[in-house]
């Protein structure tokens, strides 16, 4: 038999076992060079897998066996932000959407730039509620994303309710873990609690488990709040002193004020400008 070698021929009889190896790393190699269709599941494309989400490949056995591709971390993330209903946001809240009309926002969207750009540590963006504070810290999961990241979306408030409701479940552990542990995790809306009803026991103790494991393994972490630093920490001192510790500089606070509540202002706008046109 003659065995072909980067594109040269060798006359070096092969034994069955090669043959049978050989074979086999042609039945992988045609499997590897198909095309998948995940892709148009969720918009990811990746050139390793061509979209299948595993690699095939021929073991010390001579027998045939998979790996998962490190792209289906970034499509699991994907789809747990589609649905959470996160993907509207992502698409929606850019950086090129975020609206600059005062200083303030002219430092808060450069704050959160040079995280995207940079992921060291943690971010948060607290106080003044229809600020923007969501816009800007789902801007930073969007961009992200795009690099490569693998980034969990929890919307605090549903999620905790849903945690605490099975903290004495047995699969609450396993329930919790993605959280714990995601690559980036982003929390929307810490402690918001509905109808503005105090931060319960069981919010600070969830609250604490979370922020406190990823405190210890280092693990990127993206915060918006209603709530200011100084209020974190009168929460619970453990867990709000942890946030700030590993924020340092990738803060933004938007000190309570009307003026800065863009959202009111905005859906004002948006009414007077209706009104005029049905006027018209």
């Amino acid at each position: 038999m003659i065995q072909t070698i980067r594109g040269h021929f060798s006359t070096t009889p092969l034994s069955d076992a090669d043959s049978d190896i050989e074979y086999e790393q042609r039945r992988a190699d045609r499997y590897n060079a198909q095309r998948g269709h995940l892709n148009e599941i969720d918009g990811i494309d990746c050139p390793i897998c061509l979209n299948k989400g595993d690699i095939e490949y021929v073991n010390a056995n001579g027998n045939i066996a998979c790996y998962m591709c490190e792209c289906m971390e970034r499509r699991s993330a994907k789809r747990q932000i589609m649905s959470s209903g996160m993907e509207q946001v992502l698409n929606k809240c850019t950086f090129d959407s975020y609206a600059v009309n005062a200083e303030w926002q002219r430092t808060a969207l450069s704050t959160a730039q040079k995280y995207a750009d940079n992921p060291a540590g943690w971010f948060i963006a607290c106080g003044q509620v229809g600020s923007g504070k969501t816009h800007l810290c789902a801007a930073i999961c969007g961009k992200l994303l795009v690099n490569g990241y693998n980034v969990r979306f929890m919307p605090w408030r549903e999620e905790s309710a849903r945690l605490k409701a099975m903290v004495n479940a047995p699969d609450y552990a396993i329930q919790l873990a993605p959280i714990k542990t995601a690559a980036v995790l982003y929390i929307d809306d810490m402690f918001k609690t509905q109808s503005d009803a105090n931060v319960t026991t069981g919010d600070v103790n969830l609250a604490f488990e979370i922020i406190n494991y990823r405190y210890n393994n280092a693990l990127p972490t993206i915060i918006s709040t209603e709530k200011t630093r100084r209020e974190l920490m009168a929460i619970d001192e453990g867990t709000g002193s942890r946030i700030i510790e590993m924020c340092g500089n990738s803060v933004i606070e938007i000190a309570r004020s009307a003026e800065k509540n863009v959202r009111i202002h905005v859906t004002a706008r948006r009414r007077n400008n209706a009104d005029n046109h049905s006027a018209s």
